[in-house]
């Protein structure tokens, strides 16, 4: 049996061979290598950089890698699997280095085959830290009539650190404040931005701390005061129609005048002169003067634009689904019945568009325990001119139980 076996060893390990190309072949065309590259850029790992210097300027942050393996692999495959390193061991500050990618893979049998870039060059600084002094830089104006005092921050300094030569160019960080059309105080936290002697802002530097708290007491000149405008109308809209919605801009005006004493006097609003609403049956539109005391004007505008909607009165019968509220724990209850109609009358426009939303019938059982009680409804309409002027039934019955309470079967 040796000798046969010695005999024909080549025949063996020929045969051998061919059964591992076919083998080999078989399982290529069944799960064939594909050269590709991964559809993400994969980012660039910096190694060996001791702690007291940082990367500067512009070099690359991720690259494309192109990957060979089986489509199988290719199907699993992520990106934290894949890993580019960039050796940074020895460099020197000021030095331009030259780095070569490093690549690495955790599943096999693929295999990175091109990165792009491969390689490229980059500087490194020494990391400084300094302190600098928080300045308030402000940006628009207070509402007329109002001044804004020295703001101040806290801290007055803050601490910059990052690269040598960007530290070097910071000569302050500033809380920047929108003042525009304040009239109340500023108290708050502000981010705190690096800028250089010229105003510029700074990259590349890191704040600490990021936030300051900035107060500045917003004061009232002497003689300028604010009031709420009130509209002033008269007469009746055509029998049939509606008045349905009223608005003033703006609704809120700034009055001067050179006695102080005489503003402090207002009660806090002023009227419009009258707006004659007699026979009017559409929308109107008007600009109205202000009735003021003698020696009190206002401050810009002199007339306020008033708004006013008239539309058809109109009638809605719908139907609403009842909402239980206020139901103690541990209590069940039912509505008898579990809907109501409700007549709404009101503009026609809005009518036509009330959406489902808009009306809602609550029944408020708060307090109510066991047994079956008669409810009133308490319907709310959102939209503004919609009043609710019947719900039938105007009462509902309902009934409380405790909540594991069930209903027995009986027993054939």
């Amino acid at each position: 049996m040796l000798r046969w076996l010695w005999d024909n060893l080549g025949t063996l390990l020929v045969a051998f061979f061919l059964a591992l190309l076919v083998w080999a072949s078989a399982v290529s065309a069944a799960d064939p290598t594909q050269e590709n590259v991964f559809p993400q850029p994969i980012p660039i790992d910096f190694v060996g950089l001791p702690a007291d210097l940082v990367v500067v300027g512009d070099c690359p942050t991720q690259a494309t890698v192109t990957i060979r393996a089986p489509r199988s692999v290719w199907e699993e495959l992520t990106a934290s699997e894949i890993h580019l390193e960039a050796d940074l061991s020895g460099a020197q500050p000021g030095d331009a280095w030259h780095v070569t990618l490093a690549p690495r893979i955790d599943r096999r049998p693929a295999r990175v085959v091109a990165v792009d870039p491969r390689s490229f060059s980059l500087t490194v600084e020494s990391v400084a830290t300094r302190s600098v002094p928080v300045e308030v830089r402000t940006v628009g104006s207070p509402a007329v009539g109002y001044r804004i005092e020295t703001p101040s921050a806290t801290p007055e300094t803050a601490t910059v650190v990052g690269p040598a030569s960007a530290v070097a160019r910071v000569a302050q960080v500033l809380a920047e404040v929108d003042l525009t059309g304040l009239r109340q105080d500023v108290n708050e936290s502000l981010s705190l931005i690096p800028v250089d002697p010229q105003g510029a802002s700074v990259e590349g530097v890191r704040v600490s701390p990021a936030q300051a708290r900035v107060v500045a007491p917003v004061v009232r000149l002497g003689g300028y005061r604010d009031v709420a405008v009130k509209v002033v109308y008269q007469g009746q809209v055509e029998p049939g129609y509606w008045l349905w919605r009223i608005s003033v801009t703006p609704p809120i005006i700034t009055v001067y005048s050179a006695d102080a004493e005489a503003v402090l006097l207002l009660p806090g609003f002023v009227e419009t002169e009258p707006l004659v609403l007699t026979g009017a049956s559409s929308d109107i539109e008007q600009n109205l003067a202000l009735n003021l005391p003698e020696g009190i004007t206002p401050v810009g505008d002199q007339t306020v634009l008033v708004q006013v909607g008239i539309a058809p009165m109109g009638s809605l019968n719908i139907t609403r689904s009842l909402e239980i509220e206020g139901l103690g724990q541990g209590l069940t209850a039912s509505a008898s019945p579990d809907s109501v109609n409700v007549i709404l009358t009101g503009p026609l426009p809005v009518l036509e568009s009330l959406a489902a939303e808009d009306v809602r019938v609550i029944l408020d059982v708060t307090d109510l325990g066991d047994g079956s009680h008669q409810v009133i409804p308490r319907v709310i309409v959102t939209p503004a001119g919609v009043v609710a002027q019947a719900v039938l039934p105007a009462t509902v019955e309902v009934t409380i139980t405790p909540a594991s309470q069930t209903t027995a079967t009986p027993t054939p």
